[in-house]
């Protein structure tokens, strides 16, 4: 698997993303239960209109996302860090850091996961752990 992901870190961007797109489409097609939740979670927060209208996009979208992440976690950290259009806020960062409170960074998905562990790593300035919620009804 890391061989894999090693190659595909290594292909360009917009190569990525065509791939990306048409395996989008794959588990979207292949995934009855992938495509139920998919409608279910975009009928939450856009409605039956706005899912419809922004299905085709989210589908690519996705398929997009993860091939996005061998080029994030294996290319080196200033080329990951340099495609960072903006950081808002982080002297709240800075401010906690320095009062030496803990932070918490809550991301959208997967690739933004990585954001605030290559911030941390870029500025030095704290350490980060990234922690995935259990699944409702486990027990650890």
């Amino acid at each position: 698997m890391i061989s894999i992901f090693y190659l595909l870190s290594r292909l360009p961007l917009a190569w990525l993303h065509a791939l990306g797109a048409l395996l989008g489409w794959l588990a979207w097609l292949l995934s009855p239960t992938y495509r139920r939740h998919m409608r279910e979670n975009m009928v939450l927060a856009l409605g039956e209109d706005g899912e419809r209208r922004a299905r085709c996009s989210a589908i690519a979208h996705a398929g997009r996302q993860s091939l996005e992440l061998p080029r994030i976690w294996l290319r080196p950290l200033d080329e990951a860090a340099g495609r960072v259009v903006e950081i808002s806020g982080w002297e709240l960062v800075e401010e906690a850091t320095r009062a030496g409170k803990g932070i918490l960074y809550l991301t959208p998905h997967l690739a933004a996961s990585r954001s605030p562990r290559s911030t941390c790593r870029r500025t030095r300035r704290s350490p980060c752990s990234i922690v995935r919620p259990s699944k409702p009804g486990c027990r650890r």
